[in-house]
């Protein structure tokens, strides 16, 4: 890997747009059994009116143009190989509409996305409009996927606020101006507003961190002998479990953020390691290290006009059992993760994958190699949605009738990376879901891990040690 250049060679050519390196990487990891697919579910009061909804998604389509194309290749190509071409026969995206009881089906019954024939978004609207609600009953349930290559979390909560915009405006309620949009940003999404000096300067960083991933072993999450998951070999896309912790939680991770000179994050992560490390003590062989995937937004000030793409990364932080019972884990986590944000080493992998992407082979060989990447991965929006224009002082999204309740992400799972959490702030609380992979765990088991992880967080252990 002795050089990476930028991916300023990515031009348009004809309306193509080769992929970029973290979107081939999402592609190549995209399998039969465990889907790339993300999810987000989304609460609010209030219902919304079709024909209106449905005008917003073909308006914001034009402004979030990747969902408006088809992919050209496969994971098995070189990345320069592999495009996204606007298709205007995928005009709009998969909607289904129906009443809060009536199940989620999905379309030719396939649970994952083929992006070389359909878009990479499909939304499920349930309310409870057929019994004519008032207005302080109205309700509507809204599921959202789309392929990790099209999109991260972040790019989908821009989206969704759009919507609520566009929305607005069909409705002709007062609404707030949409935020101003720039579509040459997009060729750029690879390049991470690094320049080819600043690409050649951090070669040093980027192979050391990435012999750190190669050079040691993490183990995977212990399994209860008595939960094991379902006979299935497809990981179902619905195995999740959420808790709604409350704003005193909420509060006083923050105040103990800043009383040990730290980070939110950084609180969130010593308490998964602190969560992980004697649940495999106990139901498993203390053979590696635990190894946290952290998702990481490489977006910077400058690309706050670009819309929605995926342009988050992975940083892996790994941990012996010994170093996770010292008291001074909060202080090693807090280091790491300063040099991460300050030398941006999620830039890392996208490197990395790129390297591989030379050799096509090497992508899916990588993927594929029967060891544990990461113990599990921790996603955290954080307030994301703290300075939208829709923000109402109850820290709801609010547009006319519609409020915005409550949202979550379920991030996907991957084999032998078996618990995703994501993590969210909003209207003052504080959401955690766990994404398992239900091959190898039952429900109980997850809920238990989950249980464990917030416990943790509510307690605050951390403040005495």
């Amino acid at each position: 890997m002795t050089q990476a250049p930028p991916e300023q060679s990515t031009k348009q050519r004809h309306n193509r747009y080769p992929m970029v390196a973290f979107e081939h990487y999402m592609l190549a990891d995209d399998r039969p059994s465990h889907s790339m697919v993300v999810q987000m579910r989304f609460w609010f009061s209030g219902n919304f009116k079709k024909d209106a909804f449905i005008d917003a998604i073909k308006q914001i389509l034009i402004r979030h143009p990747i969902f408006q194309m088809r992919l050209h290749g496969h994971a098995g190509k070189k990345s320069s190989d592999i495009f996204w071409e606007h298709d205007a026969n995928l005009c709009m995206p998969f909607i289904s509409w129906g009443g809060m009881d009536e199940p989620i089906s999905h379309p030719s019954k396939l649970t994952h996305i083929d992006l070389t024939s359909e878009i990479g978004l499909r939304l499920w609207m349930r309310d409870n409009s057929a019994q004519n609600p008032r207005p302080d009953d109205a309700r509507t349930h809204m599921l959202v996927q789309f392929h990790h290559s099209v999109c991260d979390g972040v790019g989908m909560l821009q989206f969704i606020e759009d919507l609520l915009i566009h929305y607005g405006q069909t409705m002709a309620f007062e609404t707030p101006s949409p935020r101003n949009l720039d579509h040459s940003l997009f060729e750029q999404r690879g390049n991470f507003s690094l320049t080819p000096l600043q690409w050649r300067q951090r070669r040093f960083r980027d192979f050391k961190r990435s012999f750190k991933f190669f050079a040691a072993l993490a183990q995977p999450l212990a399994v209860p002998k008595h939960q094991k998951g379902q006979k299935s070999q497809i990981a179902d896309l619905f195995a999740a479990e959420r808790r709604i912790l409350p704003a005193s939680t909420l509060i006083n991770i923050r105040n103990t953020a800043r009383i040990k000179n730290a980070t939110v994050n950084d609180i969130l992560i010593h308490e998964l390691f602190r969560t992980l490390s004697p649940w495999n003590q106990r139901f498993g062989k203390i053979l590696n290290k635990v190894r946290i995937g952290l998702a990481t937004s490489l977006r910077t000030p400058s690309e706050a006009a670009m819309s929605a793409v995926n342009i988050v990364s992975m940083v892996f932080l790994d941990k012996s059992h010994r170093q996770v019972t010292k008291s001074c884990l909060l202080e090693d986590i807090t280091e790491e993760t300063r040099d991460i944000k300050t030398n941006r080493m999620g830039v890392t992998l996208p490197r990395v994958i790129r390297f591989f992407g030379r050799a096509p082979l090497l992508v899916k060989a990588f993927l594929r190699f029967p060891l544990c990447s990461a113990t599990a991965v921790l996603s955290n929006l954080g307030n994301t949605l703290s300075k939208s224009p829709l923000m109402a002082q109850d820290g709801k999204l609010r547009i006319g009738n519609i409020s915005l309740d409550s949202y979550e992400l379920m991030p996907p799972v991957r084999p032998k990376t078996s618990v995703s959490f994501a993590i969210n702030y909003y209207a003052g609380n504080l959401s955690v879901t766990i994404r398992y992979d239900s091959t190898r765990l039952t429900a109980e088991t997850a809920k238990n891990l989950l249980d464990q992880y917030c416990i943790r967080l509510e307690s605050l252990e951390i403040a005495t040690d």
